[in-house]
């Protein structure tokens, strides 16, 4: 990394965990997952949960609500006192962990709105529902490759509506038409209702010397600017919508083989993507149509 620390690191509730956390990453906030806190709620509290239906709607407002820490406080105790819970001694535990979990002690911690370790909280969901602690080995096998099997499915299903799908631009500017080319249809549903917002602002000049002009407001700044394709750094791999079609490496930088029907599924989804790119520009003119259509009838002969 750089000799860089992350800004924050997600995790379940282990203290060997945040032991070496705080050994090696000393000036990293380290905060607990709420979905590991949620399904230790479950284990701990199922005689609360099961005897009230409140009680859930309670604990959540305890973990995610309250913008003050003497109002966090104030309910945390109340909930105690409503469930009679004050000698539970897994509440006492983690009440002493608050500021690692609880969102009212976590407001100025950089996180991108993450409060889970999601990655874990959505293959724990998925994995539940194939593998079960009875199963033997031959049993965990068969359905670990389910698993692999419905995955890929799902990932075929969602890349071929991507290639389908057409979006309806908010404006017909170079900057929206760029996104919808290079993002996922999520992430330019995202951008598009980030552009969207910038119309309502305003650009002021604060500053200016020899060398710089200082704006608030960046993205109306790169309008400003003329700046009309989305910069690069903008465009971070993850979100392209070609991703995939890339070639993938080892940490130690040699390729990694795919297997050969998958291979050719990527080849394909590869082709037709650029193809409906070809066919779309050039169907706009007569000329450039009849000359995309001569090697086409050359290859078909």
């Amino acid at each position: 990394m750089s000799g860089k620390q992350p800004k924050t690191i997600l995790t379940d509730q282990s203290a060997a965990m945040a032991s070496v956390i705080l050994d090696v990453f000393p000036e990293t906030s380290h905060r607990l997952c709420v979905w590991h806190i949620y399904q230790n709620a479950a284990k701990n509290l199922s005689h609360v949960f099961h005897g009230s239906k409140e009680f859930a709607h309670d604990f959540s407002t305890c973990v995610y609500d309250h913008e003050d820490v003497n109002e966090w406080l104030l309910s945390w105790n109340h909930m105690l006192d409503k469930y009679s819970l004050r000698g539970n001694k897994w509440l006492k535990e983690i009440f002493e962990l608050r500021e690692k979990w609880a969102l009212v002690y976590g407001r100025n911690t950089f996180t991108t709105d993450m409060k889970s370790t999601q990655r874990s909280e959505c293959m724990n969901n998925v994995l539940n529902k194939y593998l079960k602690p009875k199963h033997n080995l031959l049993r965990f096998f068969k359905n670990y490759e389910r698993v692999l099997v419905d995955r890929t499915y799902e990932e075929l299903l969602a890349n071929f509506e991507m290639l389908q799908t057409t979006h309806v631009l908010l404006l017909s500017v170079e900057m929206l038409q760029h996104g919808v080319e290079v993002y996922t249809p999520e992430v330019f549903k995202l951008f598009q209702e980030e552009y969207r917002r910038i119309l309502d602002y305003n650009i002021y000049k604060v500053g200016k010397s020899e060398m710089t002009t200082e704006y608030k407001v960046s993205y109306i700044v790169l309008d400003k600017k003329n700046v009309k394709r989305i910069p690069s750094q903008y465009i971070l791999n993850r979100f392209r919508r070609d991703a995939k079609a890339k070639s993938i490496t080892s940490y130690n930088g040699f390729g990694i083989h795919d297997n050969p029907k998958e291979s050719m599924g990527k080849r394909y989804n590869h082709l037709c993507r650029n193809f409906r790119e070809i066919a779309s520009f050039a169907a706009e003119h007569e000329k450039l149509t009849e000359y995309v259509n001569a090697p086409l009838r050359c290859s078909k002969v």
